[in-house]
């Protein structure tokens, strides 16, 4: 995926004039920050897989001693039914922890892939000698799910990454909320979020 869109920004890069080389190596500084963000947020999932290691390595040498006392004062000791399910619930709520940081980084990664956009979008409108024609506005509908929830916009959220956090359709929040432009949402801004019934 990193290397799909360090290729596309590059891409976006040289259909920029030969005169926004200012912008460009701009550009180029930007990419390289966030190459150097997506390194770190890798290094960080590395170092939550190498504790997990450990701790999975600690709980088998906690197993293998449980086993051996067992065998001589097995009524002071837990069962290894006990331990075995202890693990179980320790091992469930790690993947859950992992998981909920998986998609806090997929979210932020995703913010800034879609603010490098947006800038190389600006660079690349400032550079042209007339102004590119608006895209049309996206139809909105009636047709999305009356139930839901209200969200109020934060800093950094995009309406892709609300959809993702809330489990819904970006159709149906643009229908929902009249959005012709996705990329215009603001901070402040109360959003209903359709939601499907269970």
């Amino acid at each position: 995926m990193k290397n799909t869109f360090v290729f596309a920004l590059f891409a976006a890069l040289f259909l920029l004039p030969a005169s926004g080389a200012f912008a460009q190596a701009n550009d180029a500084r930007r990419i390289s920050d966030l190459e150097q963000d997506v390194q770190a947020l890798k290094e960080k999932v590395g170092e939550l897989n190498i504790q997990l290691e450990n701790l999975a390595r600690v709980n088998e040498q906690l197993r293998d001693q449980l086993a051996k006392s067992s065998q001589t004062n097995a009524g002071n000791l837990v069962t290894l039914a006990q331990l075995d399910a202890q693990l179980a619930n320790l091992r469930t709520e790690m993947m859950r922890a992992q998981a909920t940081q998986k998609n806090e980084i997929i979210d932020e990664v995703g913010r800034q892939i879609e603010r490098l956009a947006q800038q190389t979008q600006q660079a690349i409108q400032s550079q042209s000698p007339s102004p590119a024609p608006a895209p049309a506005p996206a139809a909105t509908t009636a047709n999305f799910p009356k139930t839901g929830v209200s969200y109020t916009v934060q800093k950094g959220d995009t309406l892709s990454a609300i959809a993702r956090r809330f489990n819904a359709s970006m159709d149906d929040i643009r229908n929902a909320n009249n959005i012709t432009d996705p990329t215009k949402i603001r901070v402040g801004q109360v959003l209903f979020i359709p939601q499907k019934a269970k």
